[in-house]
């Protein structure tokens, strides 16, 4: 935490394959940094989950 940066906790032995929820006010004035990660969260369940093919 002290160095500012995300790492893998897990190195992907593991498989979460349950929904999650991300819960926030408002994104008019979000920290740089909420408005990186829920990027990322974002982006990787687009390529991975598909959320656009019904």
């Amino acid at each position: 935490m002290r160095e500012g940066k995300l790492i893998c906790l897990f190195d992907g032995k593991y498989s979460f394959e349950q929904p999650y929820y991300v819960m926030y006010h408002s994104r008019h004035h979000m920290p740089k940094k909420i408005r990186v990660f829920l990027d990322m969260l974002t982006q990787y369940a687009e390529q991975k989950y598909d959320l656009f093919e019904f």
